[in-house]
């Protein structure tokens, strides 16, 4: 529909509806991975599902390329729609609600899931929104911290490099391609490592709760040189270092939305994606206004520099090893929704 718009009003309205089908799309698989897979393994399919949108992000600015060459720049809109609704049928026929109705599932596999729905009624109902936003609020605080210094690279860190380095970054497709890389890896990686802690330690508060703020202490060390050092080989080392461990922290922070309310992960989980939707719409705003108020570029850094130190000290309190359903006074209710 996107390649069919023919002003400003209609744009508007296409971007709109396809903003309302992406919106739902982590959520969802979220949800998903909360049935489909064990404890142990979710931190790793967390990872490679992220992982799998920095490729596909990646790999299609080159293929764009190629079909606006070729043909037009609309084309493109309706040849990735085919193949988007081509794949939505693939996930519709291959797909079950419940991983022990697959037809492939082998007879040891299921022991290792949550438990059973054959009815379909976990989770179904009505959310208790009462109970779930205060359990989400502090990962939905620290997730808008993450989101504010995450659209920072989208947006202004470019500019920065140039200002201080003299480096072009939108003109330079390789490193804009290895950036991508590296959060890709990053997402991967991270998945693997929530994953590993948890076997060795078997706490979840360790696997995500202290892997998050170790993540963001790492990210704070890469920004801070890379912000006040004028050197384009510290400012990239330290913006690359930076979006590698914020990358690193997002496996553990998705994961935890299922940790805490497994019943209710699609919810617990759009929760916190919104919360990171709101920074990434007010902090290029912010930075903007910062800098044109006090025409230092250090000020609108170090104030995400400070969000996220608050985000490191607020991940204490999150208990991920804690799930919603035994909270005081929950039962009922969960049963009620039910």
């Amino acid at each position: 529909m996107t390649g069919a718009v023919t002003g400003l009003v209609s744009l508007f309205a296409v971007r709109l509806v396809l903003g309302m089908g992406e919106g739902a799309t982590l959520p969802a698989v979220t949800r998903a991975l909360s049935k489909w897979t064990s404890l142990a393994s979710r931190g790793a399919a967390v990872g490679i599902t992220h992982a799998a949108g920095r490729l596909g992000a990646g790999a299609s600015a080159p293929i764009v390329a190629l079909l606006i060459t070729w043909f037009s720049s609309r084309f493109w809109f309706v040849a990735l729609g085919v193949v988007s609704a081509f794949w939505a049928a693939v996930c519709w026929w291959f797909f079950h609600e419940d991983p022990r109705q697959h037809p492939r599932i082998t007879l040891a596999e299921p022991a290792e899931l949550p438990a059973a729905d054959p009815a379909g009624q976990i989770g179904s109902g009505p959310v208790p929104w009462r109970w779930l936003v205060p359990r989400v609020a502090l990962l939905m605080i620290v997730y808008f911290c993450q989101g504010w210094t995450g659209w920072l690279f989208v947006t202004w860190m470019p500019s920065l490099l140039q200002k201080n380095c003299g480096l072009d970054l939108k003109k330079s497709s390789f490193l804009y391609a290895a950036m991508l890389f590296c959060a890709m890896i990053a997402e991967f990686l991270g998945g693997v490592v929530t994953d590993y802690l948890l076997r060795r330690t078997r706490n979840l508060q360790v696997a995500r709760s202290r892997m998050i703020a170790a993540s963001w202490i790492l990210v704070v060390a890469g920004l801070v040189p890379a912000i006040l050092v004028h050197d384009v080989v510290v400012g990239l080392t330290g913006f690359t270092v930076a979006l590698f461990f914020l990358c690193f922290a997002i496996a553990p922070l998705w994961t935890a939305t299922m940790d805490i309310a497994p019943n209710f992960a699609g919810s617990s989980s759009a929760l916190m994606n919104a919360a990171g939707a709101v920074a990434g719409i007010l902090s290029p705003v912010a930075f903007g206004w910062l800098l044109d108020r006090t025409g230092s570029w250090t000020t609108p850094f170090g104030f995400s520099v400070g969000l996220l130190l608050f985000a490191i000290v607020m991940t204490w309190w999150i208990r991920p090893g804690r799930p919603m359903e035994t909270a005081p006074r929950l039962g009922r209710l969960a049963v009620a929704g039910e």
